[in-house]
């Protein structure tokens, strides 16, 4: 399975409360790109963004060793 998919389906698995935060820091950072200051750029948000979705399988991971 490559990266992508691993993700995809790592986000399947979210609890619902665990994916709406996800989408609100999704819209925060979005938001800071086009209504902040000028020093956070579209690639900081870009890359905060792949850095926030390749972390999801390690906390659904840590979710399951919890459970256990």
């Amino acid at each position: 399975m490559n990266e992508f998919e691993r993700i995809l389906e790592s986000i399947s698995e979210l609890e619902e409360d665990h994916a709406k935060s996800l989408l609100k820091l999704t819209y925060a950072r979005l938001d800071i790109a086009v209504n902040g200051n000028g020093d956070y750029t579209s690639k900081n948000c870009a890359d905060d963004l792949v850095k926030m979705f390749r972390d999801i399988p390690r906390f659904i991971e840590m979710q399951k060793e919890q459970k256990d």
